[in-house]
């Protein structure tokens, strides 16, 4: 069960996810800091981003970063100091490895989401609560005291007709503020607790990331599927903890490709988003690619306007308020105007 549970049965994968789980935990547990673990994942000319995250996360107080690489990795060429800064875990085997219409400027970012989930998924078995950042960020500080104090808001409102999941409480998931339009968790940064809920939702985010995006399969699980139980918000805190480093120019990679992935399980039944009905050319496919060109999270109980999570610390800006209708019509009042200012402007 080296790396990985593809291509064994459900009960196979789960032998083999406890089998994983004790030496993950050993290589690990130096890197925690009350049972939170930083992680990322690199390519292999992608180490020096990892030392240079794991150099402020160590001065934040945190021991060391958990790192999946994509591949094998050199860290013979690093000083004993720099090599103290990660905890290296070995690459999955099989390599997971895009399909081919992913060769290209595409092909890096899709092997992230592969090692992304793979990796949340893994430390979440273990026992810790995750930061998963992309290696391109740096911690500005601890950040563990500012997500310490966010909760979901018992405020009374509800999504789509339900009540918050654990209102007034810490929640499960945090995310970034969602983007205006999709709506969808940013993978390069989100808060994960080890609970029975975020180890179901992982599971099944990481085996539908092999038929589409990341970001819009863990936001449709989280919303409506296998992470329907995990409590949730977002907020515009987790950003203000990190600095974005700008990366150096990335070499041309070989584009390799895998004759077969894993099947990916199809959308929960209690989706919102419009996936085309089973049968037809555009519905999903277990074994291709799937794309859905609008979601609609902005309806979800985890990704909506209204979902901020409460709770305020000094690093933090204000949560905003909640989102009447009256607001909403306000808005689009403004961006109507804006859009006939612009368009007189261009005449």
């Amino acid at each position: 069960c080296v790396g990985s549970a593809r291509g064994h049965s459900g009960t196979q994968a789960a032998s083999c996810d406890m089998a994983a789980a004790e030496p993950l935990r050993l290589t690990v547990a130096r890197c925690a800091l009350d049972s939170a673990v930083i992680c990322t994942t690199v390519a292999t000319d992608e180490l020096q981003l990892a030392v240079n995250l794991g150099r402020t996360a160590r001065a934040a107080g945190f021991g060391c970063i958990a790192v999946l690489p994509f591949d094998a990795v050199a860290a013979d060429g690093l000083d004993a100091s720099d090599r103290g800064l990660l905890a290296l875990l070995p690459p999955p085997t099989p390599p997971l490895l895009p399909r081919p219409q992913f060769c290209g400027k595409q092909y890096l970012s899709r092997r992230r989401q592969f090692h992304r989930m793979r990796l949340w998924r893994m430390l979440l078995e273990a026992g810790f609560h995750v930061l998963g950042v992309d290696p391109m960020l740096r911690l500005d500080r601890n950040p563990l005291p500012a997500l310490g104090v966010l909760r979901v808001r018992a405020d009374g409102l509800q999504v789509a007709g339900e009540a918050y999941l654990g209102a007034g409480s810490s929640p499960d998931v945090v995310g970034g503020t969602p983007g205006f339009s999709l709506k969808q968790i940013y993978t390069y940064c989100v808060w994960l607790r080890s609970t029975p809920a975020t180890r179901l939702l992982l599971a099944q985010a990481e085996a539908r990331t092999f038929g589409g995006q990341d970001a819009q399969v863990l936001s449709e699980e989280l919303n409506w599927g296998a992470g329907a139980n995990a409590s949730c918000c977002h907020s515009n805190c987790l950003a203000k903890q990190f600095s974005v480093a700008k990366p150096p120019p990335a070499p041309a990679r070989p584009c390799a490709s895998q004759a077969e992935l894993p099947l990916a399980p199809p959308p929960p039944n209690r989706t919102r988003n419009s996936w085309p009905p089973p049968g037809t050319a555009k519905a999903w496919k277990p074994a291709a690619y799937n794309a859905l060109p609008m979601a609609a999270h902005h309806f979800g109980r985890c990704t909506g306007r209204d979902v901020a999570c409460s709770g305020l610390h000094e690093t933090c800006p204000p949560p905003p308020p909640p989102y009447t209708r009256q607001a909403a019509l306000a808005e689009s009042r403004r961006k109507r105007g804006g859009a006939k200012r612009k368009k007189v402007g261009q005449t």
